[in-house]
């Protein structure tokens, strides 16, 4: 696939830009990030997707911590997905700082295949329009994403 974007900025622009991206397509973004970085040799051994969780929502992290660790159950949805890419969590906005991540105690690092599995439910905001947003990004980004639902 043809990328037409060549720095990470960029990649957090193109982003940012996609109507309702942090109402319900964090989970999305997050992964296209993972894999602009991965096709673009950025990726290291420590970059990883984090699902953060609000204090009302502990029941959906201990609910995906048990699918995490036991295969119990089936994988949800988190509050917010982000990137946590050298010491930093980072969302389409940039790097969150301390005082929007205290508001999120729960976090948990996700492999890409429970991440697949996990935007492939239906338990994502819906107000993110999949449809005309994931070739978007595939486009712009060059990444491939054919594989969410």
């Amino acid at each position: 696939m043809k990328k037409i974007v060549t720095n990470f900025n960029t990649v957090l622009d193109c982003l940012r830009s996609i109507n309702y991206i942090n109402g319900g397509g964090c989970g999305i973004a997050a992964l296209a990030m993972y894999r602009w970085l991965e096709a673009n040799k950025y990726l290291t051994s420590n970059t990883k997707v984090v699902y953060l969780y609000r204090n009302y929502d502990k029941g959906l992290y201990d609910n995906n911590k048990q699918y995490i660790e036991n295969g119990d159950g089936e994988i949800n949805s988190c509050n917010h997905a982000v990137l946590f890419h050298y010491g930093n969590y980072i969302d389409c906005r940039g790097v969150l700082d301390k005082v929007v991540l205290n508001d999120y105690p729960f976090k948990q690092l996700i492999e890409e295949e429970i991440l697949v599995e996990s935007l492939n439910t239906d338990t994502w905001n819906s107000m993110f329009n999949r449809e005309i947003s994931i070739p978007f990004i595939e486009k712009m980004l060059g990444v491939d994403l054919s594989d969410i639902l």
